[in-house]
């Protein structure tokens, strides 16, 4: 291997180490058990808290509570409170999570594949837990 070689291949490594370092970075943002499920389930429009807990099936109240600020903080959801007669609060996504639908279709599209290619061939019975 050349000179020249050895510095494509140490600049490809340096590339990818930095690819690594972004895709963990985000993963912290998007990552864990509710995270992108909220954020599927915003892709169907506002949502109140109760809405959301009933379309995220097993989230706790505190757990979807936990979920929200910290995509809230993390610029992915918006907070929009009413000041009606009952208060009234509203989550939507950010121009940067509608960014991920392109993403989390892709991801969803590849679920029901993987689900059909090769789980359902698996001998254990995994069907019952809530994806």
């Amino acid at each position: 291997m050349g000179r020249l070689d050895n510095n494509l291949k140490i600049g490809n490594e340096k590339h990818f180490a930095t690819e690594l370092i972004t895709m963990n970075e985000v993963l912290k943002t998007i990552g864990g058990k509710w995270k992108l499920k909220l954020i599927l389930a915003l892709t169907h429009g506002d949502k109140r808290f109760n809405e959301l807990k009933t379309f995220v099936i097993g989230i706790s109240p505190r757990a979807l509570s936990k979920e929200l600020k910290e995509l809230e903080r993390d610029g992915l959801v918006k907070r929009l409170v009413y000041d009606e007669p009952v208060l009234l609060v509203n989550y939507q996504l950010t121009e940067i999570a509608w960014k991920l639908n392109g993403v989390i279709r892709e991801l969803t599209s590849w679920c029901a594949w993987y689900k059909e290619a090769f789980l359902e061939s698996q001998p254990n019975d995994w069907s019952h837990e809530v994806m």
